[in-house]
């Protein structure tokens, strides 16, 4: 019969060669993010969100196209869309909200191996980004010209390149685990400005945290322990960004 908005439609397991739009406000839910999967053959988006209100959970989801903006999971134009305990394995993006969306939530998903960005929120707002793992993608997080989210309690861990903010603002970072990545750990750039960046773990990468023409951003109770520089700020107005809890005037764990 035909699929109406509201429903919870519930997928045995299995693997699916297909790529799947979801245009209804509905609840996809796998019966087991191991062995529930959805294959894209390298072509185009793997699920493509494009109504609001729509659960996606308990799948893996693997091999997207490799086009710009190919994602594992694509959310445009819509709000308050879950994505929730999925692996996304071997994609161009692994997940991507953009395009006017927002009040999404990204949570618990284990993301690896993924050529461009692990998840990538564009043009997008007021989204809720926690508890996801990444491990081997190139950018692992990005945000860009964004503002009003949070990223919270994420895993970012042997990346080419940690969490990036480009041109985006008033956005928190807190509680993130970020470590063992081979350039940057947190990456500022491009006007990104009145940001909260707090209570993170910043290791072992080459650069705990670089900051490039971005200015007036809060950094506070992080611990930056054993990276090659634990920060550089160079460009615009570097001396804007401070170093302190502006209520408490404690700094960051060096």
């Amino acid at each position: 019969g035909e699929t109406l908005n509201n429903q919870t439609i519930r997928v045995d397991a299995g693997t699916y060669y297909e790529n799947v739009v979801i245009k209804k406000r509905i609840s996809l839910l796998g019966e087991n993010r191991e062995t529930t999967i959805i294959d894209g053959q390298r072509m185009g988006n793997v699920v493509s969100v494009e109504d609001s209100n729509v659960t996606f959970s308990g799948f893996t989801v693997r091999n997207s196209g490799h086009e710009k903006l190919d994602s594992g999971i694509s959310i445009q134009f819509a709000w308050r869309a879950r994505s929730e305990e999925n692996y996304v394995v071997n994609c161009n993006i692994g997940i991507l909200a953009s395009t006017m969306g927002g009040d999404d939530l990204i949570r618990k998903n284990h993301i690896i191996n993924c050529s461009d960005t692990g998840i990538s929120v564009l043009a997008a707002f007021d989204n809720m980004i926690e508890e996801n793992i990444l491990v081997n993608n190139n950018f692992s997080l990005i945000l860009s010209a964004c503002s009003g989210n949070t990223l919270r309690d994420n895993s970012v861990s042997y990346n080419s390149k940690g969490i990036y903010l480009y041109a985006s603002m008033d956005n928190v970072i807190t509680g993130n685990v970020i470590v063992n990545n081979t350039k940057y750990g947190i990456l500022l750039a491009e006007y990104s400005q009145n940001n909260t960046i707090t209570k993170n773990y910043v290791s072992g990468n080459d650069y705990g945290v670089y900051c490039m023409d971005s200015e007036e951003n809060i950094f506070h109770h992080n611990s930056f322990v054993t990276n090659d520089n634990q920060a550089y700020l160079t460009g615009y107005k570097p001396e804007s960004n401070i170093w302190h809890d502006p209520l408490s005037n404690e700094g960051n764990y060096w």
